[in-house]
C-alpha cells in the first residue's frame, strides 16, 4: 500500500500490536468509580499530548548473540531489546555487521564456506540453511525476532489464509513464545478503538457503496483503486490505493480512520458497517507525527558500521550520534551543565537522536573492521570520532563487562531524561519553584525565580520567568510556539529556554538569564543625572551593534521571523565588568521551513512604535521587517551615544516622533532621518575638523564604517533593505576599525557570538536590592 521499504521483506515486517484478548470479553459500560481508571481504549492509556516530530533510533550488531548457546536463550536476549525498545519508545532498531570484510570461522560452518572464495559474505550468508541460522548468521536472526515481537499478534499469522501471514514458520521463531508482551499502543484489543490501526492488504475491493454514483454512472472517487485491508476489525475495511503505490497482498499498512470516536454499534460492527467505514492508508510514522502515539520501531539491517549512518531512511541524516564505550566519559558529563565540558555535552536539541552498542568486544574492532570507515583513516583508537558524544555508561562498574542487552538498557534509562528535554518542552514541578515578587515599580508582574535543580550543582540559577495567561484568544497551544523558538534558537544573545510549568490557567515559561535591564532602561541610565548609575561609560553600548546583528543574522539563518524587536524585548546584564545583551520575547515570532516561505501577509500582531511600514498596513512582510525595527533600535543607541546631560539627543528624537499624532518611526521618518543626519553625522564631522588630532571617537567610526547602514536598514520598500548578513558584515568591520584606535572598546563578550546558547552560572544569594526581571 504505502511504499515503505520498511514494512517488508522477504515476508518479515516491522510493527507492532498488543495480544488479543477474548472474543467473548464485553466493554464496559456501567458508570466508573471516581478512583477507577478508564483502560476501554489505548488512548486512555498513552495519553498523547501532543505531535512528535522527533526520533530516537538505536544501532548494534548481531554478535553479540553468539555468547547465548541454545535458541531460546537467544530468543529471550532479543526480547529484552525489544522490550526496552517499547518502553522507551525507541522508533528504529538498526542491526549490523561489525565484521563485514570476513566470516568468522567458529561460527561459520566450513559446509557453507568451503570452495566459495569467489563469493561474497551475503551470499554465503544466505546460502545458510533455516535450521543453521540461529547459530551461524546472528543479525539476521535479530533482526527476524525484533521484527516479529513488535508486529502488531494478529498480523503475524493468519490461521484463515496463511497466504496473509505476515510471518512464515520458521526456525529462528521456534521460541517466540518466550518473548514478554510488547504491549504497545499499536498492539490493539478487539474492542479497543484507536484512530490509527495496523493491518495487512487482502485483495483487490470494488469501491464502497458511499462513493458510488447514481443511475450507473461512476464518479471520481469509484474510478479509483480499492482494496481491502484486515486491520483486526470484524471485518476488512475497503482502503484507496495512493496514486503510484504498489498493490500486493499481505503488505502490511498502517490505516487512518476519518473519525477519532468509534462508530455507532462498536464493537459490534458487520461487514457492510466494516466497509462503510472512512478509512485512508497512511505512513507508520503519521500516528507519531500527527497524533503523538508512540506506534512501534522500525528494524532495519545495515552491512556495515559505516552504512547505519550512510543509509539512515532520515532525509537529513542522524543529528546526534553517540557511542557506548567504557573508554568515553561519563554518561552524566553529557547532560549540559555549568560543571561538564562544553565540548562533551548533548545539543539542547535535535531531531534524530542515534545510540550506537558494540558487540561483545565494543564498538571499536566494528569501526577497524569497516574498509569504509578504514579508508578515512579510522581504527579502534580513533573510534570515538565517529560519534558526537562517546560515553561510558555504568563508570565505576563492579563486573568486568556489560553485556549488550544490559547496556541498551542502561543507555535508554540514563539518556532519555536528557532527549525528552531537548526535543520536548522540559515540564517542573511546581513544587520545585520557588517565587519572590519584586518590588520594582516598573515591573510588578515579573518575579524572581529560583529553580532548585542539578543543572548547577555549585549552587541555584537565577531565572526569568514569564507568566501567560492563558484564554480562549490565546491558548496554550499559541504560547508553546514561543518555546519552540527558544528551543531551536541556542544562541549566546538569545534568552535560553530553561523550562515551563502550569498553574490553574497560568503558563509559565523560565528563561535564563534574569537581567538587571531592558535596553530601554539600560539607555535612560546612561544619562539620566537623576538616577545614581552602576554602569561605567556608554562603552557597552558599542559592543551591543555587534551583538545584535549577529544574534538577529542567526535568527534569519533557521528561518524565523521575530517580529517584535524593540528596546522593551533586548535584555541588558552585567557580568563581572562586561555587559551582555540578550533577544528575548518570540511570542509572535514564526518559523517557516525555508526563506522563500518566510514572506506572508496573513494578520499578525505587532508594536506600532517599532514596526516597518509593510507590518503596519499588513501587507507582505519577510525578513526585511526586523531589519527595520532593528535600524529603529540602532537610531536610539546612537541618539545615547551623542546624548549628554544636556543637551539629550535621545530625548530630541522622543520629541520629533511625538510631534505627530502617530509617533511611530515608520510615520516620521523622513524627520528621523533628517535628525540623524543633523544630530550624529553633522556632528561627527565637524568634530574631526576641528580636533583632527584626536582618536576618532566611537560615532564617528560608525558613520565612516557604515555611512549609509541607517538609511538603507529604514528603506520603505522591504526589497531595499539589506539583509542580516549584510548588516552583520557592515557592523564587524566597524568594530575592527574602532578596535584599532581603541583596543578596549572591543568587547569581550562579541568573541563568544558564536560559541552556543549562555552556560548556566550559579546566583549569588539574593537580596533585597535585587531587581532581575524577565519581558513584559
Amino acid at each position: 500500500m504505502v511504499d515503505n521499504k520498511k514494512r517488508k521483506h522477504a515476508s518479515v515486517v516491522i510493527h507492532q500490536t498488543n495480544q488479543q484478548d477474548s472474543p467473548n470479553k464485553k466493554s464496559r459500560t456501567e458508570p466508573q468509580d471516581a478512583e477507577d481508571i478508564d483502560t476501554s481504549r489505548p488512548t486512555a492509556l498513552f495519553k498523547p499530548t501532543k505531535a512528535r516530530n522527533w526520533t530516537v533510533s538505536i544501532a548494534l550488531p548481531g554478535s553479540w548473540l553468539l555468547n547465548a548457546k541454545k535458541p531460546d536463550h537467544k530468543t529471550m536476549q532479543v526480547g529484552r531489546i525489544a522490550r526496552a525498545a517499547a518502553v522507551f519508545c525507541v522508533d528504529e532498531i538498526v542491526v549490523f555487521d561489525d565484521n563485514p570484510s570476513g566470516l568468522t570461522p567458529n561460527v561459520v560452518s566450513d559446509r557453507y564456506t568451503r570452495g566459495k572464495k569467489s563469493k561474497s559474505k551475503q551470499e554465503i550468508l544466505d546460502s545458510i540453511l533455516e535450521e543453521d541460522e540461529p547459530w551461524q548468521n546472528p543479525d539476521q536472526f535479530l533482526y527476524h525476532v525484533l521484527a516479529f515481537a513488535e508486529c502488531p499478534p494478529h498480523l503475524r499469522y493468519s490461521h484463515d489464509d496463511p497466504s496473509l501471514s505476515i510471518f512464515q514458520k520458521h526456525k529462528n521463531l521456534e521460541w517466540t513464545g518466550t518473548l514478554p508482551s510488547m504491549d504497545m499502543p499499536h498492539h490493539l484489543r478487539p474492542h479497543e478503538w484507536c484512530q490509527f490501526r495496523e493491518g495487512v492488504v487482502v485483495g483487490p475491493a470494488d469501491a464502497p457503496l458511499a462513493s458510488r454514483g447514481s443511475k450507473g454512472k461512476k464518479n471520481k472517487k469509484e474510478e479509483e483503486q480499492y482494496v481491502y485491508v484486515k486491520c483486526g476489525l470484524p471485518s476488512p475495511v475497503i482502503v484507496p490505493v495512493p496514486p503510484g503505490a504498489p498493490i500486493e497482498p499481505a503488505m502490511r499498512t498502517t490505516v487512518r480512520f476519518a473519525n477519532s470516536e468509534p462508530p455507532k454499534n462498536w464493537p459490534h460492527l458487520s461487514q457492510s458497517e466494516c466497509e462503510s467505514l472512512d478509512a485512508t492508508a497512511c505512513a507508520s510514522s503519521l500516528p507519531r507525527e500527527e497524533a503523538g502515539y508512540y506506534w512501534g520501531y522500525s528494524v532495519r539491517k545495515a552491512s556495515s558500521l559505516s552504512t547505519v549512518f550512510s543509509e539512515c531512511e532520515f532525509s537529513d541524516g542522524y543529528d546526534f550520534t553517540v557511542g557506548t564505550s567504557e573508554r568515553g566519559v561519563d554518561v552524566r558529563d553529557i547532560i549540559p551543565s555549568t560543571t561538564s565540558n562544553p565540548s562533551v555535552q548533548a545539543p539542547e536539541k535535535f531531531k534524530h537522536l542515534l545510540l550506537v552498542f558494540g558487540g561483545v568486544a565494543g564498538i571499536e574492532p566494528a569501526v577497524a573492521n569497516d574498509p569504509v570507515l578504514a579508508e578515512k583513516g579510522l581504527g579502534k583508537g580513533s573510534a570515538h570520532t565517529l560519534f558526537d558524544s562517546w560515553v561510558n555508561l555504568v563508570p565505576g562498574q563492579g563486573s568486568r563487562t556489560i553485556r549488550t542487552e544490559e547496556a541498551v538498557e542502561f543507555g535508554l534509562c540514563a539518556l532519555k531524561p536528557n532527549w525528552w528535554a531537548a526535543a520536548a518542552t522540559l515540564r517542573m514541578n511546581n513544587a520545585s519553584i520557588f517565587l519572590r515578587p519584586n518590588t520594582s515599580q516598573a515591573s510588578k508582574r515579573q518575579h524572581i525565580a529560583i529553580f532548585e535543580e542539578k543543572i548547577c550543582s555549585h549552587g541555584r540559577i537565577r531565572l526569568a520567568r514569564k507568566t501567560i495567561r492563558c484564554n480562549k484568544r490565546l491558548t496554550k497551544e499559541t504560547v508553546a510556539m514561543e518555546v519552540e523558538h527558544l528551543q531551536r534558537l541556542q544562541h549566546r544573545h538569545i534568552v535560553r529556554l530553561v523550562g515551563t510549568y502550569t498553574f490553574k490557567r497560568d503558563l509559565a515559561i523560565l528563561i535564563y538569564p534574569a537581567t538587571q535591564w531592558n535596553l530601554d532602561e539600560f539607555m535612560d541610565e546612561l544619562i539620566d543625572p537623576s538616577k545614581i548609575s552602576s554602569i561605567s561609560g556608554k562603552l557597552p553600548l558599542i559592543t551591543f551593534f555587534g551583538c545584535l546583528a549577529n544574534a538577529l543574522h542567526f535568527i534569519h539563518q533557521h528561518n524565523v521571523k521575530h517580529m517584535d524587536i524593540k528596546p522593551a524585548n533586548l535584555l541588558v546584564r552585567r557580568t563581572g565588568q562586561d555587559y551582555r545583551i540578550y533577544i528575548a520575547d518570540f511570542g509572535i515570532a514564526r518559523a517557516y521551513k525555508s526563506a522563500e516561505e518566510a514572506s506572508t501577509d496573513s494578520p499578525t500582531s505587532f508594536t506600532r512604535i517599532y514596526a516597518a511600514p509593510e507590518v503596519v498596513m499588513q501587507e507582505i512582510r519577510g525578513f526585511p521587517a526586523d531589519i527595520f525595527s532593528l535600524g529603529c533600535v540602532f537610531v536610539e543607541m546612537l541618539a545615547t551615544l551623542a546624548s549628554t546631560q544636556n543637551p539629550s539627543e535621545r530625548a530630541k528624537l522622543a520629541e520629533i516622533r511625538a510631534a505627530q499624532r502617530d509617533d511611530s518611526f515608520h510615520a516620521n521618518l523622513e524627520a528621523v532621518l533628517a535628525w540623524y543626519e543633523v544630530a550624529i553625522r553633522y556632528e561627527v564631522d565637524n568634530r574631526a575638523q576641528i580636533y583632527p588630532w584626536a582618536d576618532p571617537s566611537p560615532l564617528h567610526v560608525f558613520c565612516t564604517s557604515c555611512p549609509g547602514l541607517i538609511h538603507d536598514m529604514l528603506k520603505v520598500k522591504p526589497e531595499e533593505r539589506p539583509s542580516s548578513e549584510t548588516v552583520q558584515l557592515q557592523i564587524i568591520a566597524m568594530q575592527s576599525v574602532m578596535s584599532y584606535y581603541i583596543d578596549y572598546l572591543l568587547c569581550k563578550v562579541c568573541t563568544t557570538c558564536n560559541d552556543g546558547p549562555e552556560p548556566f552560572e550559579a546566583a549569588e544569594a539574593l537580596s533585597e536590592e535585587s531587581t532581575d526581571r524577565s519581558t513584559d
